[in-house]
């Protein structure tokens, strides 16, 4: 009983000395053409104008028409923290397994940080999947350079399968679509901001509007103004009404 209560208190010693690592994962599924934008700078000419075409989505899923020396920038900032704890990627490509091992040996894509030629923190080596719409994983190697790096960075993945001069001449051995990327590093993740509670506007409470009082009418039959016309009308109308009665009593 004293040994099982010594080791429950010295596990619980343990989880609160030894210090929790932060994790943070980015993952990248470059069917979304909103993660990323090719960088035109590192077409050569006659490149683009090919058949092929100029590097877009290859069906839905990847990166797809990728030319030897061409890059894509991933439009989101990586933060590294204290470094990398792991990286993985998946490719596509309608060949044999062993095609780029027997044929291309030093086929790879090359992952970079801040520019298309800026430090490489990982290469990926392409794999046949037999077919372009089946990924599969790729080796990842993480360099030094990528066993050191800290902070935010931006990604760039540049396609080192064969050379520019190999495309334009047709004599190309393969090529490979990038599918998905993913890194976990050694960053915090994001606190997230707390979603304010509405405050609810205060209903208005309706003013009644008066009713406005009605100016009095002047009743004209019994101001002063107008009585006396009326009063000496009268008077006029009455005495033209005897004065025609004593007229025909004369003439009778």
């Amino acid at each position: 009983m004293f040994k099982k209560l010594l080791l429950v208190v010295l596990s619980l010693l343990i989880i609160g000395i030894l210090p929790v690592h932060a994790e943070r994962t980015y993952f990248f599924q470059c069917g979304d053409i909103t993660l990323w934008e090719p960088v035109e700078e590192t077409y050569i000419e006659g490149q683009q104008e090919k058949e092929q075409g100029p590097i877009r989505v290859s069906r839905g899923i990847g990166i797809g028409w990728f030319k030897p020396g061409n890059a894509v920038e991933i439009l989101e900032t990586v933060d590294f923290g204290d470094g990398i704890i792991n990286m993985s990627a998946k490719v596509a490509a309608q060949y044999p397994e062993d095609h780029f091992e027997v044929n291309m040996p030093d086929a790879r894509f090359e992952i970079r940080i801040d520019s298309h030629d800026g430090p490489i923190i990982a290469y990926v080596k392409p794999v046949g999947t037999t077919s372009w719409e089946i990924m599969e994983d790729a080796e990842v190697e993480i360099t030094g350079e990528g066993k050191n790096v800290k902070g935010e960075h931006t990604i760039f993945i540049v396609n080192r399968i064969g050379t520019p001069e190999e495309y334009l001449e047709g004599t190309l051995k393969g090529s490979c679509n990038f599918n998905e990327l993913e890194i976990v590093t050694n960053a915090e993740e994001p606190t997230p901001k707390p979603t304010p509670t509405p405050t609810e506007t205060p209903e208005k409470t309706p003013v009644l509007s008066q009713t406005p009082e009605k100016t009095p009418t002047t009743d004209r039959s019994t101001s002063s103004p107008y009585l006396i016309p009326r009063i000496i009308g009268t008077v006029v109308v009455l005495g033209a009404a005897v004065i025609v009665q004593l007229v025909r009593k004369r003439g009778k």
